[in-house]
């Protein structure tokens, strides 16, 4: 019964939960990306930001553009404030339920930017 509780709990944050790698140059970043509830209006974003190494990315400024696939759809973007070391937190609105994607737009401390791309999980109705 535990371990089909932990199958459980790990495909549900699963479906909240998103990873990107990027690279500009010799510049390598990877976001973990985190939204919830992952529904229809506003939900809290969370990132992580690490490099290379796996050190934090710290005093970067990070904006989000959340977009669907669809054509005439209006783009959500939030800009993420740092919270703690690497850690991007912000609330963004998605405005109807389905494939969502978001760039994210990183401007480093030392002047380099990076654009990532994330595939959001998908997005449900509210209740």
């Amino acid at each position: 019964m535990r371990a089909r509780l932990l199958i459980v709990f790990w495909l549900l944050l699963g479906l909240t939960t998103a990873c990107a790698r990027g690279q500009n140059g010799a510049s390598s970043l990877i976001a973990n990306l985190n939204i919830t509830p992952s529904t229809v209006g506003e939900n809290h974003v969370r990132i992580e930001l690490l490099d290379s190494t796996n050190a934090h990315v710290i005093g970067a400024e990070v904006k989000m553009i959340a977009n669907m696939n669809h054509a005439g759809m209006q783009p959500s973007s939030a800009s993420l404030t740092e919270t703690a070391p690497g850690i991007y937190e912000g609330t963004i609105e998605l405005t109807m339920p389905g494939e969502w994607f978001a760039i994210l737009e990183i401007a480093r401390e030392d002047g380099q930017t990076v654009e990532l791309q994330v595939a959001l999980p998908e997005v449900r109705r509210g209740e």
